[in-house]
């Protein structure tokens, strides 16, 4: 049978049928025209088509017992393309409407959509390796652009024009040589990038908080002028974070797991979880499932690694982590929590820098987060097990002693300095508790008790500065 587009001799109707949509990309509510015999005869659709073919073109054999002669009669229409030796039977009209859709068809769109996302993990990747910055994987991507992709597509495009001229598939190349040309459709540039990432929530944008918002005054041309001065900070949005992390892979179910296997085992002691802090912690959470994270807050140098960390460029940063998580320690399983400047600290204090993410940390403790996993919906509650740190970060945070020279510089006993230099034995009548804490916080005299004021971190749930038995093993040993 003939195609009436490029006159192609194909064979049988079902070979035809798949020549047009393949090679012509012909649907079946396209437009048919019938070559048999010079028939030209017109159809508005592939079924009409293929039911005149076969009802006036097809040679029909019916199949006879092996008794019977091989000259009986055969039921005949045309003879044309068809072989005599053929068996076809030719019941209903629902067996020729097999041929209305090739069992493996292709979808442009789909691997268009799947090429993008292969150039967009590639991206990705040249951002998360610290050799390169923003620029640099710019540079690379238009490199790749100009001097790799687009002389392809100037070949691609010279051979179709010399060797095809269908239009139908003349219009197919030329949308396989723009995608080609632009495989960054969606990380092109940052705007496009960050926007794909957030529209498949996989990062979420970063809050600014506000430390402190003041009217100051500014001299302008010999005059004086007010002008609004605001503090800000980053927070990371930690409730979108905890969600991803447990939903990716298999962390809820690890994570699940050791907690039951800590909660279990009585025989040694190798987890936060096995204390009796955390024992005390979860004792409202009754039949609910509680996982437990540490904060870490320590300084750093912008531009200057090997610093003091104590300059104008200093940033404190905040850091998260999870105990049940094997590898705790490691870079990759450590994650930003906040981002604000030191010198905004000793200016402003602890409370407003730190308000925002207490918030945060006490709706993860009262509300939870729910997790989809393959058991289905979970809620997860979040509880700060310590906040971690050398003895100068701690004792800074936690509003004690910023100085080891002062009388009462420990954070976790009231002991004079001159006893505490000689002391070789833990002293249990003069540990720190709520009780004593809250009546050293009232005398309000720093000199007696070593504490600045009551810290803005008591009012985080579950916790209290004086239950965090946290020491630093490379400051202490």
């Amino acid at each position: 049978m003939k195609c009436y587009i490029c006159n192609c001799d194909v064979g049988e109707l079902k070979a035809l049928v798949v020549h047009y949509k393949l090679i012509h990309l012909l649907k079946p509510n396209s437009s048919y025209t019938c070559l048999e015999n010079d028939c030209s005869q017109s159809f508005n659709c592939l079924s009409s088509f293929k039911r005149h073919v076969n009802k006036k073109h097809v040679v029909v054999i019916s199949k006879t017992p092996p008794s019977v002669e091989s000259d009986n009669c055969v039921q005949e229409t045309s003879t044309s393309n068809v072989s005599p030796n053929v068996e076809y039977e030719y019941s209903t009209r629902d067996s020729i409407n097999n041929y209305d859709e090739p069992k493996n068809t292709f979808n442009f769109g789909k691997s268009a959509k799947e090429l993008y996302e292969s150039t967009l993990k590639f991206i990705i990747s040249l951002y998360n390796n610290n050799n390169f910055n923003n620029s640099d994987v710019l540079y690379i991507q238009s490199g790749m652009t100009e001097n790799i992709l687009k002389p392809i597509a100037s070949i691609l495009k010279s051979m179709v024009k010399i060797n095809i001229s269908e239009p139908i598939l003349v219009s197919t190349f030329n949308r396989l040589e723009g995608l080609i040309l632009d495989p960054f459709n969606y990380c092109s540039t940052e705007y496009h990038l960050n926007n794909w990432l957030i529209n498949n929530n996989l990062i979420c944008n970063v809050q600014q908080i506000t430390i402190n918002n003041q009217m100051c005054p500014v001299s302008y041309s010999g005059e004086i002028f007010y002008n609004e001065k605001v503090t800000k900070g980053a927070l990371l949005p930690l409730q979108f974070q905890f969600k991803q992390f447990f939903e990716h892979g298999d962390n809820f179910q690890t994570c699940y797991d050791k907690l039951v296997n800590f909660q279990t085992d009585e025989t040694s002691f190798s987890n936060f979880v096995q204390g009796k802090l955390w024992k005390q912690k979860i004792s409202q959470y009754e039949g609910k499932i509680v996982f437990p994270y540490f904060l870490y807050i320590d300084d750093f140098e912008i531009n200057n690694p090997l610093g003091s960390h104590a300059t104008y460029q200093s940033i404190a940063a905040i850091y998260y982590s999870f105990p049940l998580i094997e590898n705790n320690s490691k870079l990759s399983n450590i994650f930003l929590a906040a981002l604000i400047k030191s010198a905004d600290f000793k200016e402003f204090g602890n409370d407003p820098c730190l308000l925002q993410i207490i918030n945060e940390i006490n709706y993860l403790a009262n509300e939870g987060i729910t997790i989809t996993t393959e058991l289905g919906n979970l809620k997860v509650y979040f509880i700060l097990g310590l906040i971690l740190g050398d003895n100068l970060g701690l004792n800074s945070i936690l509003e004690f002693s910023k100085s080891f020279s002062s009388n009462y510089y420990c954070r976790f006993c009231k002991t004079h300095k001159t006893i505490a230099n000689k002391l070789c034995e833990e002293d249990g009548s003069s540990m720190r508790n709520t009780n004593n804490y809250y009546q050293d916080v009232a005398k309000m005299n720093f000199s007696e008790t070593g504490i600045y004021k009551n810290s803005i971190l008591n009012s985080i749930e579950h916790f209290h500065v004086v239950e965090n038995y946290c020491v630093d093993i490379m400051h202490d040993v």
